[in-house]
This record gives C-alpha cells, sequence and structure tokens, in this order.
C-alpha cells in the first residue's frame, strides 16, 4: 500500500492515510480489451517439438511487454519506450506553405 501524509493545519502535525489500489494478481481475463482486441495474445516457440516449447504471452495494450513459461516456471520482460498502446497515431500540424 502507497502512504501519503497530509497536514492538519496549524498545528502542522501529518496524518498518514494508506491508499488502496488494484490488487497485485488479477485473471488475464478480467483485463480490459484493447480497441476491440483481447489484452494479450498467446502463442507457442515451436510447434515442430510442443513438449519443449515455451508459452509466450504478449500484452497488446503495452508493446513490449511479454510474459513467458514453462512447466511451472514463469518469468516477465519489458523491452520498450514505456508508452501505451495507442490506435491513434501522433501527427503534428503541418507547417505553413512556403511563400514565394
Amino acid at each position: 500500500a502507497v502512504v501519503s501524509t497530509q497536514s492538519t493545519g496549524e498545528e502542522g502535525l501529518d496524518e498518514i492515510q494508506e491508499e488502496e489500489g488494484p490488487p497485485l494478481l488479477n485473471p488475464i481475463s478480467q483485463d480490459a480489451n484493447v480497441d476491440g482486441f483481447p489484452a494479450w495474445s498467446a502463442c507457442r516457440s515451436s510447434d515442430l517439438v510442443p513438449q519443449y516449447s515455451i508459452a509466450f504471452l504478449r500484452s497488446n495494450a503495452w508493446p513490449g511487454a511479454y510474459a513467458y513459461g514453462i512447466d511451472k516456471k514463469v518469468e516477465n520482460v519489458y523491452i520498450g519506450w514505456g508508452q501505451k498502446y495507442s490506435s491513434e497515431n501522433y501527427s503534428p500540424v503541418p507547417p505553413p506553405p512556403v511563400r514565394q
């Protein structure tokens, strides 16, 4: 839990209030869809030898976020710029026309 402090007025004493966040472990079925797609895409590392393949989950909300596992071992990795997916690409305003 995150703790924040607030001043109580003239005395200058701080009152500690605990903030509540979402639970840490939720089923991925509860994650919000991303532009009509599921929040996660699943695949295997190999279809040639399925008993030795690694299962991958790729986040559609955070490009570059992956979860992978084999047997009972699970890891997470993020490789990216820390920008959430947006279907609307950034397009700056075009410059004014050149005068002749």
